[in-house]
């Protein structure tokens, strides 16, 4: 059915996506496309379906054939599939609760997949002396014995030590008296039950979803098309396949389970970045190339890889440089980024164009005056801007270049356990390493992205970022000029949706209900920052940008939110519910008041002035756009960095001729921080939030003092200022900056 709503501009979202260095963990495994022809060049998952046994994890010739139609052979897919949990909650045992209603024990029965598709049922009995034990027909009965005055969390304990002992392929874990049991193999399994009198409740979450796909061999002979995969009464799962007619140069990596299990990779999100692999033993960079494409849980590269990596790729693993890697969010049956980032603010955003180049072409003959033919070549994504009312500096991290993490205020320790999980956490969350200056976040206990490996940083020291007390919990970040190529880069995301989709998270099939698209590698070209006389300070974006992604069916868009209120950094780190519900004194409209003029303090050639009316300051990156060859698509550039200028213009009113005379002067002021002369701009807001801007090495290339003939009122004077290097750039902030 076609939804006929017209899209509306209040169903308009635009948000940030971090973007950072993804460790991704050790090598799974590596293929390479047979030589024959038509062997299987890429897997995706089409649908993950639901209910599938774990007997369907691998699917051959028979399988493969029976979708596409093909007859090929020696081929082999290998499916991750999601395992069947039950969350049990145990209450205190009052004498009856743990009876069944007719005077006998209770008891709950769970099921545990024997990874073949079939399933044991383990029947787990409360003996606690008050009623006559059941008989009860399940394949293993398990007894505990608990007192007529248990508490919950004993009672969990006692059911998680037999279940553990069983032997069966389940895993147990428990936090109070919540007893979670996880089926050690994925796949649909029967849902637990229990028989108590309110004793026991239980919350299923079934198996059997597709959440990863790796081609184990390629084989030949094969048809593009899809593949089924049964379920035991859910939805059906679909593979889709494309096959390759003559032998490619190409490597498909298969990405380490314990990030698959968290993160799925947007198909192609990751074309034309640069992944980087380390030798596990003592993380020597080994080889560097471009991803040609990537699945869910797969990544492609050229076939030029060192033999050592093919041989053993689990000795090795990868990271993904920063530029254009999107952060994934914490989803591992549909892709999802870190999209639920706050921009701020923000006054007008300007939505890159994305344009595509057309060229024309008379050919030889044809008896027309017309042009015969035309065709496609590049694809540009052109544009993009944000006005902001500045509560925050961030954008000055992007446009300067490096962020060094100078004070965390209230700070504790991190308890991680790898690369991939804390020991223990709940919620929403923010870790860093003192030497690394980057930030990760964290939900329950998964990092987002994950870390890098053991030997880099032994996975201590690392600090939590509080956020119970927002009145003094501030980040103070200090910022300097990025001297390489490139600078710092983060995505964003536009989200549309008709006005009864507003709590819809996923793209659907035919784009018309939500409909989104992510431009990767997003850099500032340019940062403007003014305030005038009673208002508030502003900062001003043009943005470059890597290249258009539309998003495709089930992205989820946003990172699952549907209320702004709760974005990252929305009046507090965890968004606006954070800062209301915390012990601070300050509630959410006082975190995101901006800056004002008022609030601001501007120091030159040795004095404060305090009599200006404005201020504007300008950093040219003077960015270039480029492409290369071998970049895998025509849709995509880099973003290289050019000339760095300054420049800062006031109107004021003067008392003296510093000015005319700097202008004069022939050598440049503050040369050296020694000499105390430098620029100074500051400005603090009321809870202690501040941005100090220091410049030295500076003229005066303009200063323009106006003689007017009807107005005998006090002389405005405008002059520009010139300065070369940025001594120092201080940002405190409730901010977390994740890039």
């Amino acid at each position: 059915m076609v939804n006929s709503d017209i899209w509306m501009g209040s169903g308009a979202t635009v948000s940030m996506i971090p973007e950072q260095k993804l460790y991704l963990g050790n090598f799974s495994g590596i293929t390479t496309p047979s030589s024959g022809t038509n062997s299987i060049a890429t897997a995706s998952i089409t649908t993950a379906g639901t209910q599938i046994l774990s007997s369907e994890t691998v699917l051959t010739d028979a399988e493969i054939d029976a979708g596409t139609g093909g007859s090929g052979s020696g081929g082999e897919l290998a499916l991750t599939l999601s395992a069947h949990s039950t969350a049990f909650t145990f209450a205190d045992n009052d004498g009856s609760v743990y009876e069944d209603g007719s005077s006998n024990d209770g008891s709950i029965r769970i099921y545990a997949d024997n990874g073949d598709g079939t399933e044991t049922s383990i029947d787990v009995v409360f003996a606690d002396d008050s009623g006559l034990t059941p008989s009860l027909s399940g394949d293993i009965t398990l007894t505990v014995d608990i007192a007529e005055d248990a508490e919950g969390a004993e009672i969990a304990e006692a059911v998680r030590i037999a279940l553990v002992d069983s032997g069966e392929a389940i895993t147990a874990t428990r936090s109070g008296n919540v007893l979670t049991v996880t089926n050690t193999n994925g796949g649909y399994v029967s849902n637990s039950t229990e028989t108590t009198d309110d004793g026991v409740t239980l919350s299923n979450t079934a198996g059997g979803v597709i959440t990863a796909v790796v081609i184990n061999t390629a084989g030949s002979g094969y048809t593009a098309g899809t593949i089924n995969v049964a379920s035991s009464g859910g939805t059906t799962g679909v593979i889709t396949i494309t096959v390759t007619s003559s032998s490619t140069n190409q490597a498909v990596i298969a990405l380490n389970s314990s990030f698959t299990a968290n993160f799925t990779l947007l198909t192609n999100m990751y074309r034309g970045c640069y992944l980087n692999i380390h030798a596990d033993a003592d993380d020597a960079l080994t080889d560097r190339v471009l991803i040609q494409s990537n699945a869910a849980g797969t990544i492609t590269v050229n076939n030029s890889l060192a033999e050592a990596i093919t041989q053993t790729p689990t000795d090795y693993y990868g990271v993904i440089e920063q530029y254009g890697a999107v952060v994934p969010g914490y989803n591992a049956s549909n892709a999802q980024l870190l999209s639920d980032h706050w921009i701020g603010l923000a006054t007008n955003i300007g939505i890159p164009s994305t344009q595509v180049q057309r060229q024309e072409m008379n050919l030889l003959g044809g008896g027309t005056r017309n042009y015969i033919y035309q065709f496609k070549t590049m694809e540009r994504t052109a544009g993009g801007s944000i006005d902001l009312n500045a509560n925050s500096f961030w954008p000055l991290y992007y446009a300067l270049g490096v962020k060094n993490i100078s004070l965390v205020e209230g700070e504790e320790s991190a308890s991680v356990s790898n690369q991939f999980a804390l020991s223990s956490g709940s919620g929403t969350g923010f870790i860093y390493h003192p030497s690394a200056d980057v930030i990760h976040r964290t939900e329950d206990t998964v990092i987002i992205p994950p870390l890098p490996p053991d030997s880099v940083y032994a996975h201590s020291g690392y600090k939590k970022i509080p956020h119970d007390n927002m009145d003094t919990e501030f980040i103070t970040y200090a910022i300097t000029p990025e001297e390489g190529h490139q600078l710092p880069s983060f995505g964003l995301e536009y989200t549309l949706k008709k006005g009864d989709q507003n709590t819809t998270v996923a793209v659907d099939a035919s784009k018309e209900n939500v409909y989104s698209k992510i431009y990767p590698g997003t850099v500032v070209s340019t940062l403007g920052l003014s305030a005038s006389t009673d208002g508030p300070v502003t900062m001003n974006l043009t943005l470059a940008h890597k290249k258009t992604y539309v998003a495709p069916t089930n992205y989820q868009t946003l990172n699952g939110v549907t209320d702004i209120k709760e974005f990252i950094n929305f009046g507090g780190r965890q968004g606006e519910t954070e800062s209301l519900a915390s012990t601070s004194s300050l509630d959410c409209e006082e975190l995101m008041r901006p800056f004002f003029f008022s609030d601001g303090t501007v120091s030159m050639f040795g004095q404060d002035y305090i009599r200006l009316a404005s201020f504007n300051l300008n950093i040219e990156n003077g960015i270039t756009e480029t492409a290369y060859i071998g970049r895998y698509d025509k849709d995509s550039v880099n973003q290289l960095n050019g000339q760095r200028a300054y420049s800062l213009s006031f109107t004021g009113h003067v008392t003296d001729a510093a000015i005319f005379n700097e202008l004069q002067n022939q050598l440049a002021t503050a040369c050296s921080t020694l000499d105390g002369n430098e620029i100074v701009l500051r400005f603090t807001k009321e809870n202690g939030e501040q941005l100090e801007l220091k410049f030295m090495n500076y003229m005066v290339s303009s200063a323009n003092f106006p003689v007017n003939t009807t107005e005998r009122g006090p002389v405005m004077v405008d002059w520009e200022i010139i300065p070369l290097e940025l001594a120092s750039c201080e940002i405190k902030t409730y901010w977390a900056i994740q890039g």
